[in-house]
């Protein structure tokens, strides 16, 4: 009979302390995590009144565009008549400039639809259904 316990294998107190300290790191690791997720819902409730106020100021600078593309186009148009004395020319100018602002803009729209149907993904996809009707039987 033995009055002193004796671990049976040596290893085990090793495995013991091994086990402690993930369980112990785990721990850290939840700590650290729950404050991570704290600190983000405090930074997204920040972001959310920052997205109204960016919303609102965009909003403000539409007009304001606007007017500043007016006033340099009309000065355009000035200079224009300043130097020639004649308004139909100043007036053109000032047409002319709104012309190539609009086909600038529906070129953009254009190449801007364009990616919308995703023509890298259709043409993979197109790969793939022709390599399934080649090979009907290996997929």
């Amino acid at each position: 009979m033995m009055s002193e316990e004796a671990p049976l294998d040596p290893g085990t107190d090793r495995v013991k302390s091994d086990l402690g300290a993930s369980i112990q790191w785990l721990r850290s690791l939840g700590v650290m995590a729950a404050a991570l997720i704290r600190l983000a819902i405090a930074e997204i409730s920040l972001a959310k009144e920052d997205a109204g106020r960016l919303l609102v100021s965009s909003l403000l600078m539409i007009p304001l565009l606007a007017l500043l593309w007016i006033s340099l186009t009309t000065l355009a148009g000035w200079i224009v008549f300043a130097q020639t004395a004649s308004v139909t020319l100043a007036l053109a100018v000032f047409a002319a400039i709104q012309l190539l602002a609009v086909i600038f803009l529906l070129n953009r729209i254009k190449t801007y639809r364009r990616s919308l149907t995703l023509p890298a993904t259709r043409e993979q996809m197109l790969a793939i259904l022709d390599e399934i009707r080649r090979n009907p039987g290996k997929t």
